[in-house]
C-alpha cells in the first residue's frame, strides 16, 4: 500500500497528513492502517483511504469488543468470512490496484493486523488500556483558570479510564 497524490479526491489530504501516512505505510501496511483508525478515525479522509479505514476499523471494533481483553495476548481476531470480503471488495471506491482487489489481499491484511497488535498487546499488563488509547486518542486541550478547567456552561469533559491505576476524576 502506498501514499500517492489524487488531484481527483475529494477531500484533499493535506502535505503533512500525506506525509506521515506515507511514512507509516512505509514501514508496513499494518502501521499504517492503524495510523488510519487512530490518529485520523475522525479526520475527513478521501474515499480510498477511507475505504482502508473502515476495514482497520472493523478488526479495532472486534478486538475491543472481546470479553477476554485482560489475556490480551492470547486473543485472536476471527476473520471475516469468504462472503464478507467480497461483499467489501464489492464496496471499494475506484483506486489504483483495484482489479487485484479479492480476499486473500483482504485476509493477508488482517493477518498483518493481527501480527502488529499482537506485538503491542504482549508483556504488558494494560494491553486493554493500550489499545482502547489507541483508538480513542488520549489527548485534549482544555483552558485553565484557577488551577481548575474553564469550561462554558454547555462544555463537559468525559474521562475515561480503563487500566483503573490512576486517581481520576471528571468536571
Amino acid at each position: 500500500m502506498s501514499v500517492e497524490p489524487d488531484d481527483q479526491a475529494e477531500p484533499q489530504l493535506n502535505p503533512a497528513a500525506a506525509a506521515r501516512l506515507a511514512d507509516a505505510f512505509a514501514a508496513s501496511g499494518a502501521s499504517g492502517l492503524e495510523l488510519l483508525a487512530s490518529a485520523f478515525l475522525h479526520e475527513p479522509l478521501p474515499p480510498t483511504f477511507g475505504f482502508w479505514r473502515g476495514l482497520v476499523r472493523r478488526y479495532f471494533t472486534a478486538l475491543c469488543h472481546n470479553p477476554n481483553l485482560e489475556n490480551a495476548a492470547d486473543l485472536s481476531v476471527a476473520r471475516p468470512c469468504e462472503n464478507d470480503w467480497i461483499a467489501l471488495a464489492e464496496t471499494a471506491p475506484p483506486m489504483k490496484g483495484l482489479e487485484y482487489l479479492n480476499s486473500a489481499v483482504f485476509a493477508r491484511l488482517w493477518d498483518e493486523l493481527e501480527a502488529h497488535t499482537r506485538h503491542k498487546r504482549t508483556g504488558e499488563d494494560n494491553a486493554d488500556a493500550r489499545l482502547k488509547r489507541q483508538i480513542m486518542g488520549r489527548e485534549v486541550v482544555v483552558a485553565i483558570t484557577k488551577g481548575k478547567p474553564d469550561l462554558d456552561p454547555w462544555e463537559k469533559i468525559f474521562y475515561g479510564e480503563f487500566d483503573g491505576r490512576r486517581r481520576n476524576g471528571c468536571w
